[in-house]
């Protein structure tokens, strides 16, 4: 089973330079990628602050033995040469289990841990889903609209641009092909807001996927409003206004608040009786 790994290292006064990732980097001098990698990136988050490495493997004794073997040794003796402050560990360190993964071939360039392509000094790595998948497919279903692979790209280069937690997610969806398999409906609420501002203006093959995602965004509104009446009527079916004081047991729990309206007005500890100041909504 794929695994992801994630580390994640805290933007510190705002500092985004990468001088410890590039000299790892730098000494593993990797030429191809290490047994079992599917995928490696790494880029900074800016949203929640912090510089993310995401890697994907084909399983974690693969991702493991490359760390202990080859990884682990370069950074133990670099954080033994350096300030603790300079090298300092990942805030958070993780791995988790895939549910799926897809890929096609890399684009221009060895893939490894190099830096990403068309930054200075990178070896043109670039996320899964390049020239090998569209050999096979000439058009691509998303988010139930279909759209040619040139398009997706367009897309993905719009997304990235914007550098936001959710439209880097979204982005990477549509590289590995995840985003296929899910309609416009499904797909959370803040994607759909992030590809909807990448798709504005949208390119003249965007155009119906722009409209389709529209579409599941009112839906998805108006099933939130009706939900949100429904509770309403349910919780207070006359509308009215509670006016009781602090004190009461009505507004100090949170079962009280959610049962007030059907308790009688006896019933309440306030001071000031409960419904003797209640007024109907307008």
């Amino acid at each position: 089973m794929a695994v992801a790994y994630v580390q994640e290292f805290k933007i510190n006064d705002g500092d985004t330079s990468t001088t410890n990732y590039d000299a790892v980097s730098d000494a593993l001098s990797l030429k191809s990628p290490p047994a079992g990698l599917i995928a490696h990136t790494a880029g900074f988050d800016h949203d929640r602050g912090v510089f993310r490495i995401f890697d994907v493997w084909e399983s974690r004794d693969a991702g493991q033995q490359f760390m202990d073997s080859k990884l682990m040794p370069i950074v133990e003796q670099m954080a033994a040469d350096r300030p603790a402050e300079e090298f300092a560990p990942p805030s958070a360190e993780y791995w988790y289990d895939l549910h799926d993964t897809m890929s096609g071939e890399h684009g221009a360039g060895p893939p490894g841990f190099g830096r990403a392509a068309g930054c200075e000094g990178g070896n043109g790595f670039r996320l899964p889903f390049g020239r090998g998948f569209r050999t096979v497919l000439g058009v691509l279903s998303l988010y139930g609209c279909d759209i040619t692979h040139e398009d997706a790209d367009r897309l993905v280069d719009a997304l990235l641009t914007r550098d936001t937690a959710a439209s880097n997610e979204a982005a990477a969806a549509i590289r590995f092909g995840t985003a296929g398999r899910v309609s416009a409906e499904q797909l959370e609420p803040d994607l759909r807001e992030a590809i909807l501002d990448a798709l504005e203006p949208p390119p003249p093959g965007l155009v119906d996927l722009r409209r389709v995602l529209e579409r599941a965004e009112l839906r998805a509104r108006a099933q939130y409003s009706r939900k949100h009446r429904l509770v309403h009527r349910v919780h207070n079916p006359r509308a009215r206004t509670c006016l009781c004081l602090s004190d009461c047991w009505c507004r100090r729990t949170r079962w009280g608040r959610a049962v007030r309206w059907y308790v009688p007005a006896g019933r309440h500890t306030s001071v000031e009786p409960c419904w003797d100041g209640c007024q109907t909504k307008a």
